[in-house]
C-alpha cells in the first residue's frame, strides 16, 4: 500500500542509501570552486561572516528571518522585491550607488534570474564602492552556479533528501575552519528513513517521526554557531545525480503551470534565464483557506516567508507574505502527482 502525501520533509529511501557514488553529483557540479560543507546554509553564512566586515548590509526586503538573524550584529538596509517576487533592479542599483555598504546580499526567489538584470552595471558599482557580494543560491544553484557573488552559500537540504547540509563556495580561497557536528542530524536521518517506510505502507506511527523532524528544525533555529555536515548527509550527496533532479523539477513545474493556466491561476517567478525552479509559487487572496484545504487533501505547502517586524513597513512585502503559497514540485513527484495537485487547487475555487 502506498500513502500519497505531497510536500513536507524529505524522506530517505533504502534505494538512495544503496546507490553507488555518481560523477554527476553536487561536488562534480561545483568542482571549479573552493568549498566547504556545513549542516545548513545558515551555518555556511555564519562561518563566512567570521572573516568578513559586515557592519552595514543591504538585504532584500522579502527574505527568511533566519538570514536577518545571522546579520544581527550588523546595520541593515533593504532593497525592494516586487509583487512578482522579482528584484527591483533599479532600486537595487540606486541603493548600492547612493549608500556605503560592506555587503550586498543577493537572493533570486525560486531561481528566477531576469534577462533585464544588469549585472555589468552592478559590477561597475561594486568596483567603485568596494563592497562584497554574497550570493545566496539556495533557490538558484541549478539555474546558475554563480553569477556575481564573491561568495556563494546554499542550503543543500532544500534540494536533497538529507538530514542536514549547506555549502559555502567561492572562486576565492576560503579560510576553512573545523567545526563540530550538530547533535540532531543522526536522529533526524533515522526519522526520515521511518517516513519512507511509512509512505510505503509500513505500520509506523506518523507522530513518532513527525515529532523528531519538527524538533530537529527547532534545534537548527536555535543554533548560533556553525556546524559541519553530518557523515550520513555527505555520503548521500555523493550518490544523487543532480541531472535527474533538474529534469524532474523543470518538468513538474511546466506540467503544473499548464494545468493551472486553464483556471487562470498564475504561477510567479517561473520564466527566468536557464531557470531550474525549487518550487511552484502562486498567490491567493484566500491563501490560508487554500492551504488548509490542501492539507485536508494531504498536500502540504509551506509559505515563503512570514515577515519579521522590520519588513512589515513594506506594503508589497506584506502582500507577498500574506498571499504566497509554495506548491511542491520536487523530484519525489510524478506527472500524476502534479495532476492531483492541480485538480485539488482548481476544485477549491469552484
Amino acid at each position: 500500500m502506498y500513502i500519497r502525501e505531497i510536500g513536507s520533509d524529505f524522506h530517505i529511501s533504502p534505494d538512495i542509501l544503496n546507490k553507488d557514488t555518481t560523477i554527476n553529483n553536487i561536488f562534480f557540479y561545483l568542482e571549479s570552486f573552493d568549498k566547504q560543507l556545513f549542516d545548513s546554509g545558515r551555518s555556511a553564512l555564519l562561518a563566512l561572516l567570521m572573516d568578513l566586515n559586515s557592519q552595514k548590509v543591504l538585504l532584500p526586503n522579502y527574505i527568511c528571518e533566519s538570514v536577518r538573524k545571522t546579520f544581527m550584529n550588523s546595520d541593515v538596509a533593504y532593497y525592494n522585491i516586487d509583487s512578482e517576487f522579482k528584484i527591483d533592479w533599479e532600486d537595487l542599483l540606486k541603493k548600492c550607488n547612493d549608500n556605503k555598504f560592506d555587503i550586498l546580499y543577493l537572493y533570486f526567489f525560486n531561481g528566477y534570474i531576469d534577462e533585464n538584470y544588469d549585472f555589468d552595471e552592478l559590477k561597475k558599482i561594486k568596483r567603485e564602492k568596494n563592497f562584497i557580494i554574497i550570493e545566496d543560491t539556495t533557490h538558484s544553484i541549478f539555474s546558475n552556479k554563480r553569477i556575481i557573488g564573491d561568495y556563494c552559500i546554499c542550503s543543500l537540504r532544500k534540494w536533497f533528501p538529507i538530514a542536514d547540509g549547506g555549502i559555502l563556495y567561492s572562486k576565492n580561497n576560503l579560510n576553512k575552519k573545523i567545526f563540530d557536528l550538530n547533535s540532531w542530524a543522526q536522529t533526524k536521518e533515522k526519522a526520515m528513513i521511518d517516513k519512507a517506510a511509512y509512505l510505503k505502507g509500513k505500520q509506523i506511527d506518523k507522530k513518532s517521526f513527525f515529532y523528531i523532524l519538527r524538533e530537529s528544525e527547532n534545534c537548527l533555529d536555535e543554533q548560533d554557531v556553525p556546524f559541519n555536515i553530518s557523515n550520513g548527509s555527505y555520503d548521500i550527496l555523493q550518490k544523487i545525480d543532480i541531472n535527474e533532479i533538474i529534469l524532474r523539477r523543470k518538468n513538474n513545474l511546466n506540467i503544473l503551470r499548464n494545468l493551472l493556466k486553464n483556471s487562470n491561476i498564475k504561477v510567479f517567478a517561473a520564466d527566468g534565464i536557464n531557470q531550474v525552479p525549487i518550487f511552484c509559487p502562486i498567490k491567493s487572496k484566500m491563501r490560508d483557506d487554500l492551504k488548509d484545504y490542501l492539507i485536508a487533501n494531504h498536500i502540504y505547502c509551506p509559505t515563503h516567508w512570514p515577515l519579521y517586524d522590520e519588513l512589515k513597513k513594506y506594503k508589497i512585502a506584506v502582500n507577498n507574505s500574506t498571499e504566497e503559497l509554495t506548491i511542491p514540485i520536487d523530484q519525489r513527484y510524478s506527472e500524476e502527482d502534479m495532476r492531483y495537485i492541480a485538480d485539488k487547487v482548481i476544485k477549491f475555487y469552484v
